[in-house]
Parts: C-alpha cells; structure tokens; sequence
C-alpha cells in the first residue's frame, strides 16, 4: 500500500519505535476529535438553551484555552496509554534477500501488547480498552447523540414558530424577512450533520470490536464470526469508516464554515494591516480594533466625498440660476427695447 521509499525513511528515523509513533498519533488524533466535537456539540446546545449567558462567557480567550486543554489532555493520555501498553514487536524487520535490503512494514508497523497480570490481577489491555470505550467512545457519543436530538427539536420549535409568524402577519408574506438567527441555524445544522458521520462511522468499529472480543482480550479471537481472516478484514474495513469521518470533517468545515475558511486562510497569509495591526486567526481584539477603525475611517472618507459632492452640485446649481438669469434679463432687454423707441 505505501511506497518503498516511505517505508524506508520511518525505518531510519524511527525503528522499531514506528510502531508507537503511529499508534500514539492514530489514538491522539482520534481522541482530540472525539472530544472536540463533544465539546462543539455541548457549546451549541447552551447557545440555544440559554445564548445570552453563552455568548457572554464564551470569548476568544477561554476558547483558545478550552480547545488547547483538550486538545494537550488527548495527547497526554495517548501518549501515555500507548507507551504503558504496547512495546515494540521482536520481529526483525529489515530482511537481507540476495544482497538486497527488503524492509517488512508489517512487522514494522506492528506492536506487542503488554499484559501485565501479576499478584494485582489486573490486565492492562482490558484496562486501557475500558478507559477508551468509556471516556473517549461512550461519552463523546452520548453527548452528540443528546445534544443533536436537543437541537432538532429547537430546529423545529423555531421554524414552526416563524411560519406561524409569516401566516398571521398577511402583509408581510411577499416581503422576505430578514431572520437574525439564520447564521446560527446553518452553524446547527453543520454540527448535526457532523454528529450524525460521526455516529454512523465511529461506534461500529467499538461494537465490533466489543463483541468479536479482540478489543477486550488483546488478541485475535473472531467470537462473532468465528474466522480470523474474516475478523480481520472486517476490522480494517471499519477501521477505515473512522478515517473517512475525520476527512469529511474537515471536508464539512471548508465547505460550509465561512468563519473557519477565513482564519484558515489569514493563517497562512499572515499578513499586516495598514494601521500596523497584524491579523491572525487567533487575536480577536486586533481584528475588532481594525474593523472599527477601517469603518471609522471609510465613514470619515464618505462624509468628506458627500460634503464635496453637494458643494460641488449647490455650485453648479447656483451657476445655471446665473446663467439663466442673465440670458431672461437679456431677452427682456430685446422685448422692451422696440417699446421704448417707439415712444420716444
């Protein structure tokens, strides 16, 4: 699956720790997922119980500092959890074939379980799969299947009680209503479709996992199906429904967060502002700073040009109200001067 010369540069950075490397950065970033959308989906469903009290307490500082701790706690604990239950496999590796140097990305992928079951009679693996089931699977889950459920209802909730608006108000059917929750009506329906991958991709390969039994037992025992071969191309095949999720999560949030493309791309631009305000992604009162002092300054630009404008057009108009009374005193000349000689 992976070319020849991938394999060789992990083998030479890594060794036979490539195994934990790949593991630790697998379960990390999975977790740090996992969490994150809980954490997203308990955020909007306050926003719509109570988004007075939300949006007060939620600024930008004690969302950087939410997002890094769950973000450093998912790391931390995989980090940990994988280096005290998994060493790397004996297996050699790197095979010698007629002078040729072949590596074995099989047995350099792969880790050996540590088991330990000594006089506390408590087996590690069965340990850490718990700990993953229950903390960074169950829980998460829970929360968006709770919280998406909570959402549709005060989805529904709003829409019937606009509707019910629009019908009573007969003179403002035609006219399009101006619906200040829009923006959050769309950042809800993201997250419920978000929720809902998540919950059709993720949870299968635990419930497979719990009843097949290798999750609990740390090895190979096809308890469901009752062939390993069959056991283990199931696995991968849900394996690979946890790596689509995290792809289209991504995919989700550049195509329907405007928000999120706009911080992506000052992300990489980095660039500066004219007032010497430089815009991140993550300084929220550089940003406000200079949209107010932008609009300041564009306001001050328009009322100059209007006051110009209309010193411009009371001078033309008063131009033409000379011209025009030049040329009737002339005409008026012309018609009385016929008058005047024949008197005299």
């Amino acid at each position: 699956m992976f070319p020849v010369f991938y394999r060789t540069i992990l083998a030479k950075l890594f060794g036979r720790y490539t195994c934990l490397i790949r593991i630790s950065t697998i379960v990390c970033l999975l977790w740090s997922s996992n969490l994150l959308q809980a954490g997203l989906s308990v955020e909007r469903l306050a926003s719509i119980i109570s988004p007075l009290k939300t949006r007060a307490m939620s600024s930008g500082k004690v969302t950087r500092l939410v997002i890094s701790t769950i973000i450093g706690f998912s790391f931390v604990f995989g980090i940990t959890i994988t280096c005290l239950s998994s060493k790397p496999s004996t297996v050699q590796y790197i095979i010698d074939e007629n002078n040729v140097t072949v590596i074995d990305y099989d047995a350099l992928a792969s880790c050996e379980r540590r088991n330990i079951s000594g006089g506390t009679h408590i087996d590690l693996t069965k340990l850490v799969y718990h700990l993953d089931l229950i903390l960074f699977r169950a829980i998460p889950f829970a929360t968006m299947l709770i919280s998406s459920a909570v959402i549709v209802a005060s989805i529904k909730k709003q829409r019937r009680q606009r509707d019910k608006l629009i019908h009573t108000a007969g003179s403002v059917q035609n006219r399009p209503l101006f619906n200040p929750r829009n923006r959050e009506s769309r950042a809800s329906l993201l997250l419920l479709t978000m929720n809902l991958t998540t919950l059709l991709t993720n949870p299968l390969f635990l419930i497979f996992e719990l009843v097949d039994g290798e999750g609990s037992e740390g090895r190979i025992t096809a308890k469901l199906t009752g062939n390993p071969c069959v056991s283990w191309v199931l696995r991968q095949f849900f394996n690979s429904l946890i790596y689509f999720n995290n792809q289209t999560n991504w995919i989700f949030y550049l195509t329907f967060g405007a928000r999120f493309r706009h911080y992506i791309a000052n992300m990489f631009r980095c660039k500066e502002r004219k007032n010497g305000v430089v815009h991140t992604h993550m300084s929220d009162m550089p940003i406000q700073l200079t949209v107010e002092t932008n609009s300041r300054s564009e306001q001050s630009k328009l009322r100059s040009r209007l006051v110009s404008r209309q010193y411009d057009v009371n001078s033309e108009v008063g131009s033409r109200v000379e011209l025009d009374n030049g040329r009737a005193s002339a005409e008026l000349m012309q018609l009385t001067s016929p008058l005047i000689t024949t008197q005299e």
